[in-house]
């Protein structure tokens, strides 16, 4: 199944003894779900690895990347560089250009 983990239980029951509950159905058609877009998203990767064009933002962006590692109180990778750009997108008053 493409390294989907199949549930050993769904909510304590085992979706092969599922009482005639229909638990196992639908456990079992959510993964055929799940498989199916799974591979319909990797069909649709790029060669490059990307699945659509270049993604275009501005500063707010960035801002709520920072933001989440902040958040998170993860160290960000790059965080110079993510200061650099968003210092360079201020205008002379501070406040933000949004291009």
């Amino acid at each position: 199944m493409n390294g989907i983990h199949k549930p050993s239980r769904v909510n304590g029951v085992h979706p092969d003894e599922d009482g005639g509950s229909g638990l196992a159905d639908s456990v079992a058609r959510a993964q055929e779900c799940l498989a199916a877009a799974t591979e319909r998203a990797w069909s649709l990767m790029k060669d490059d690895g990307h699945w659509n064009g270049e993604l275009r933002s501005n500063a707010t962006i960035t801002a709520e990347h920072v933001f989440f590692y902040q958040s998170l109180g993860v160290p960000m990778p790059g965080g110079p560089a993510y200061r650099d750009y968003l210092l360079s997108e201020q205008r002379g008053d501070g406040s933000p250009t949004w291009r």
